[in-house]
């Protein structure tokens, strides 16, 4: 399963009645829902655990069924499966963004000359 390649700084996303900004955000959590359940196998096991289907969650209105984590959490599961634990979503065959790719993403992005 993949992602779609959202985009953020979409300007008419800026102006959307507010029912139609509500069901964009439904549909984007509902997906990314269903990417993280089908890739992480530690997201995967929580939602089973909290008696979230993804097939059935509804987006922002089931936002209160989502179960938290603790760090202590993310850092024993990284523990158990080094490198970067089992709770990691990204594409591993394409590898992690780097900072400059990140930021070249984001060109209004102004940062301190001490963070360069």
């Amino acid at each position: 399963m993949e992602l779609p390649d959202y985009r953020l700084a979409v300007p008419r996303y800026y102006t959307l009645p507010r029912a139609e900004l509500r069901a964009l955000a439904d549909e984007r959590l509902r997906t990314q829902l269903r990417y993280v359940y089908a890739t992480t196998p530690f997201w995967r096991r929580k939602l089973d655990a909290a008696g979230v289907e993804p097939a059935r969650f509804r987006g922002l209105d089931d936002l209160d069924r989502l179960p938290f984590c603790t760090k202590q959490e993310l850092q024993e599961n990284q523990a158990a499966h080094p490198p970067f634990g089992s709770y990691v979503a990204s594409d591993r065959r394409r590898g992690l963004p780097s900072s400059r790719t990140a930021l070249s993403a984001s060109p209004s992005v102004t940062l301190p000359a001490r963070s360069v």
